[in-house]
């Protein structure tokens, strides 16, 4: 069993977060590669984050996408009880510290003043979550790519980043 599919932690301290109950059996294997392009601030936080976790990127963005999905409130349900699929490798207590955020709707370029989308990203995800990810996006009519570079956005640098939709 891999370290993101192991089961609860035997050494784990008692739960305490109860979670919302939702099942995330369908979340074990990252059998889909989603690409999308961020900008060139997006892509050297990705990869500080990745460093500082001693993780990789794919983690990262994992965690960032699982919480703004599911809520950060299950991830720490899981992670409390030791199923570790969306903690970066490194697990540091911090990252389950960070604050998510949410986002308005209508179409147009807010994360243009971070320059050009440059960098290309390919996430192994699993299935559910992408699919989850093309719902969220279609509901504010902007293509998947341009909803996770948002979301990351805001994850790293705040919804000050992004301007207000119209």
């Amino acid at each position: 069993m891999s370290s993101n599919q192991q089961a609860v932690r035997g050494d784990a301290p008692a739960t305490y977060l109860t979670g919302t109950g939702r099942d995330y059996a369908g979340l074990e294997s990252n059998d889909r590669a989603v690409k999308f392009w961020v900008p060139e601030p997006v892509w050297e936080a990705l990869w500080e984050l990745a460093a500082y976790y001693d993780s990789d990127l794919s983690s990262v963005v994992r965690h960032v996408l699982f919480a703004h999905v599911y809520g950060h409130y299950d991830f720490l349900a899981l992670a409390e009880r030791g199923d570790q699929r969306f903690l970066p490798q490194g697990e540091k207590e911090a990252f389950l510290d960070v604050p998510m955020y949410s986002r308005s709707a209508a179409a147009d370029n807010r994360t243009a003043e971070l320059g050009k989308n440059d960098h290309d990203l390919k996430v192994w995800m699993p299935q559910a979550l992408a699919s989850e990810l093309e719902q969220l996006a279609g509901r504010t009519d902007i293509s998947r790519s341009e909803y996770i570079r948002e979301t990351l956005v805001s994850h790293l640098f705040g919804r000050v980043q992004l301007p207000d939709r119209r």
